[in-house]
């Protein structure tokens, strides 16, 4: 099967090819499902007030139950990263980004 990663604009730059991560769709909840990022694509797609990008990623086995068009929640495996900087990375590039719309 091949998948389809919807990834936010702002964590799209974190992403890169063959990094693995998982997935588990919403009839399988208790089957994850290893994948590995094939390919990153330019096509993006506006919807609930966010801007996301589409990575295509294969799949490492697949369970017989498993359908085309089924959906899920997916983490992609980054990097080693310090708590601290995990929680607040948004909040700091929501924070880089005002003060330059006020100071210009």
């Amino acid at each position: 099967y091949r998948v389809v990663l919807e990834v936010d604009e702002s964590d799209i730059e974190d992403i890169k090819i063959g990094q693995t991560g998982q997935l588990r769709v919403s009839a399988l909840p208790r089957e994850p499902l290893t994948y590995r990022i094939e390919q990153i694509t330019s096509v993006s797609r506006q919807g609930n007030g966010r801007n996301s990008f589409m990575v295509e990623a294969s799949l490492a086995g697949s369970p017989a139950r498993l359908r085309p068009g089924m959906e899920g929640v997916s983490k992609t495996h980054v990097d080693e990263r310090l708590l601290f900087f995990v929680h607040t990375q948004k909040m700091i590039d929501w924070l880089r980004l005002t003060l330059w719309r006020w100071a210009g």
